[in-house]
């Protein structure tokens, strides 16, 4: 009948050259450093695209009055230009509105009503950035108005 072979059990056979393992955590390896990469490359372009605008109050009303600007990206590059002319150490785009109003409270070169008027831009332009609050024509001429005699009381009161 049927010859009867008695032989060891053996397991697979190595393969010649490196553990398939070691391909695969290559791979992933890579695929990890060039996410890491794509995401710094991303992020400094960002830092690049938006830096701390060095417009002037009235480019900024001509831009908007032009339609250059809607009224989000106006009162963005406002809180810019205001945390920019207000607050002395530079960096103060990062800075959130509670923070910068903690630095200007801190310093002594601003009055009450000049803190007050800050306090008021800075969160109107939370509201409007933030929560989508659309001031009437009316209010923002009071935004310029209080914002261009804010900076130039700063600029006077400035050594």
């Amino acid at each position: 009948m049927f010859a009867l072979v008695l032989a060891d059990i053996k397991g697979p056979l190595p393969l010649p050259g490196l553990p398939p393992f070691v391909l695969s955590s290559l791979a992933l390896l890579l695929v990890s450093i060039l996410l890491i990469a794509f995401r710094r490359r991303n992020r400094s372009n960002d830092v690049e695209q938006n830096p701390p605008t060095s417009d002037t109050l009235e480019q900024l009303i001509n831009d908007y009055r032009q339609g250059g600007l809607s009224k989000e990206a106006l009162f963005c590059r406002l809180s810019d230009l205001l945390a920019d002319g207000l607050v002395r150490p530079t960096g103060s785009a990062r800075r959130t509105t509670d923070e910068i109003l903690s630095a200007l409270a801190a310093d002594a070169g601003l009055s009450s009503e000049g803190f007050r008027s800050a306090e008021y831009l800075l969160k109107l332009c939370d509201q409007v950035k933030f929560a989508r609050y659309q001031p009437s024509e009316q209010e923002l001429q009071q935004v310029f108005t209080a914002a261009a005699m804010l900076l130039k009381q700063n600029v006077r009161d400035t050594p």
